[in-house]
């Protein structure tokens, strides 16, 4: 990971920052996505891989779940 992506991140994990850029980017500036409603999670995911059959691990670097209604996950790479 380069240093931008360090800076990158470290900006944009501030719950206020992110739900702006999504507010601006998915709901064209509407506020809909509140601070208060996101939730950072572990950044380590699982996933199957197809040729072996079995299970491996990999990381994002931000994961965010936004709790409304229903969880719908933020996942950043």
């Amino acid at each position: 990971m380069g240093k931008k992506n360090v800076v990158w991140n470290s900006y944009i994990s501030k719950n206020e920052r992110f739900a702006d850029l999504v507010n601006g980017v998915v709901f064209l500036g509407k506020q809909v996505v509140l601070p208060g409603a996101l939730t950072a999670l572990d950044s380590k995911l699982w996933r199957r891989v197809r040729e072996k059959g079995s299970y491996g691990e990999f990381t994002r670097d931000m994961v965010k779940v936004w709790e409304y209604q229903c969880a719908v996950p933020f996942i950043f790479r």
